[in-house]
């Protein structure tokens, strides 16, 4: 494990002169001073305009205080005693922050709140009605200032995020609609965002693009259908509609985004096979529009692949597993529990309907699973709060190659090696609530004659005893004496006993030993990558938590004549530890 060093005290330095010589113009200093016998309401605007005018500015907590301004203090900035133009300030703020280097999901945080500030002033506050006008003003200007974006610039452009609020416009702007002032630019914004919101889901999703790559699969009815629901012919409806809507109603009633993605979803009903219901989902999860709807997707996929499988002649599943393995190699980075899922269904049908003698198409999917890769527990580290991070789908993986090895009917010899290899190379990682056990006897009581040195082989990797995971035993009793006789003041003791009570896991008894070393030779460097940036600072070697102990370790070291790795060992009878698997 290797994690960068990070100074506690330089962190805290770098907070004290963050706003340090930090310019704030003085209509935003003014803005500061309305509020000053108001602690909280003028905290928050000292606090967001000052990271506003920082360098490096953090997006987030300022759209959040904006947004906080705009809201909840908006009784504040409308009293009779306040400056009518004074919400200008956060207004054009939120204005600036509407541009491509400032997150998406941030800029539809803006949008909104925008829309909802214009319902907020026109139910509580009409005679702020200008703060209406501006609002429309600076909403217009974000959508007609930003370009439509080619491939490769994506959320880049300000439309496409437009299109994800027109559910919200609908909602927020009804009331402002209604008011004859403001009718006009609202039916003008909705329309605007209506039209790019048809214009973007014609052109990333090209159905009849889709249908003429797979008109071998595909009946005429079926392409007919597809293409009639969300094809051309509806966007062209679609558009004639929103020409045709003279009213914020008419408007209103026309699909909107999420409607749109849901007609998307609903048309896998035009296939009648699960194969092409299958290929279809899959045609979906490319779409950008359905970013949103996606971890669904994937779950009903699983679904339909058995069903699909069945439908399927034996020539044709080697492609279908080269198909399923190209999307999980698109899905591994954000969806890897799906994708194990995908693997394991894929894998126990093929087990159940491959037909062929030599089982051709269960030696294939294996081959597959092998190079597709392994899940490790990745860089197990402790962070500042004492949690420990590690990837949690390791056990997972590890679950779904030993219930396929289980459920073959022939050997799966390969993945079998594969995962001792895994294993012995990336580590193992099992906390004391994984309940290991039972895949253990479910393998040992599962066809393993032929190959029953290797499943040997693997179970000797796996630490299944609780004394193992460090879930009981000796190591607990001896880590809180050893905290309670220096009364919780070495920082370096509590946290052992700390991992070892509410982290039980295999990596406990490695941890144990590398801070014996430590008090045996000293070397802090050694700490550094196992134990958090809070307690490595504390670690003082002239102090009497560290200078004893390690006059201690060494006169045991001479006395038994055995260096601080052996020396454990021989101090009591050896338990199986486990050892011998890596330590992450």
């Amino acid at each position: 494990m290797s994690k960068t060093f990070e100074s506690g005290a330089l962190a805290a330095n770098l907070e004290q002169t963050r706003y340090k010589d930090i310019f704030i113009p003085a209509e935003h200093q003014r803005f500061i001073e309305l509020s000053a016998k108001y602690f909280g309401i003028n905290k928050r605007a000292k606090e967001c305009i000052t990271e506003y005018h920082h360098p490096l500015s953090n997006h987030t907590f300022v759209t959040e205080e904006l947004r906080k301004m705009l809201m909840d203090d908006f009784w504040f900035y409308t009293r009779d005693d306040i400056p009518a133009d004074a919400l200008h300030i956060p207004l054009e703020m939120m204005h600036s922050l509407l541009k491509p280097d400032v997150a998406e999901k941030l800029r539809l945080q803006i949008i909104i709140t925008l829309m909802e500030f214009a319902n907020k002033v026109i139910s509580e506050s009409p005679k702020h009605f200008e703060l209406i006008s501006l609002v429309f003003n600076i909403l217009e200007d974000a959508f007609e200032s930003s370009e439509v974006p080619g491939p490769a610039e994506g959320p880049t452009c300000n439309k496409e995020v437009f299109i994800l609020a027109t559910k919200h416009a609908g909602r927020y702007l009804d009331k402002v609609a209604a008011d004859e002032r403001f009718k006009a630019s609202a039916c003008h914004l909705l329309r605007m965002m209506l039209q790019e919101n048809y214009r973007y889901w014609q052109q990333t999703s090209q159905v009849e693009k889709w249908v003429e790559s797979k008109r071998q699969m595909l009946t005429d009815d079926e392409v007919q259908k597809v293409c009639a629901e969300i094809g051309k012919p509806y966007f062209d409806q679609l558009n004639a509609d929103l020409a045709a809507a003279d009213t914020w109603e008419k408007l209103t009633d026309l699909p909107h985004f999420e409607q749109i993605a849901k007609r998307f979803t609903e048309s896998e009903k035009a296939f009648p096979h699960f194969i092409t219901k299958f290929h279809y989902v899959f045609f979906l999860l490319h779409l950008p529009g359905m970013e949103n709807q996606r971890e669904r997707l994937i779950w009903n996929m699983d679904r339909m692949m058995r069903d699909a499988i069945d439908e399927m002649k034996q020539e044709e599943l080697i492609p279908f597993i080269d198909t399923i393995f190209d999307l999980a190699e698109e899905l591994k980075q954000d969806y890897m529990s799906a994708v194990l899922d995908f693997q394991l269904t894929l894998g126990l049908k093929i087990i159940d309907v491959d037909q062929t003698e030599m089982k051709e198409i269960v030696n294939y999917f294996e081959k597959k699973l092998i190079a597709f890769g392994f899940v490790t527990p990745g860089n197990v580290f402790v962070g500042e709060d004492w949690q420990l991070s590690v990837d949690e789908n390791h056990i997972k993986n590890i679950r779904v190659w030993l219930e396929l090895i289980e459920h073959a009917k022939s050997p799966m010899e390969k993945l079998l090696s594969a995962l001792i290899v895994n294993l012995k190379l990336g580590g193992i990682f099992l906390s004391d609530t994984d309940l290991f056990q039972r895949e253990i006897t479910k393998v040992l009581n599962s066809n393993i004659t032929p190959y029953y040195k290797k499943v040997k082989q693997l179970t000797r990797i796996f630490p299944v005893y609780f004394n193992e995971i460090g879930a009981e035993g000796e190591i607990r009793n001896v880590t809180t004496n050893m905290d309670e006789i220096s009364g919780r003041q070495d920082k370096l003791v509590h946290f052992l006993r700390k991992q070892v009570h509410t982290e039980s896991n295999n990596t406990l008894i490695g941890l144990t030993l590398d801070v014996f070393k430590f008090w045996s030779d000293g070397n802090l460097e050694a700490l550094k990558p196992i134990v958090p940036n809070n307690v490595f600072e504390s670690i003082d070697k002239e102090s009497t938590w560290f200078v004893h102990v390690h006059n201690l370790v060494q006169m045991m070291c001479e006395i038994s004549c055995l260096n601080p790795d052996a020396l454990p060992r021989r101090l009591r009878k050896p338990h199986r530890f486990g050892l011998a698997s890596p330590r992450t």
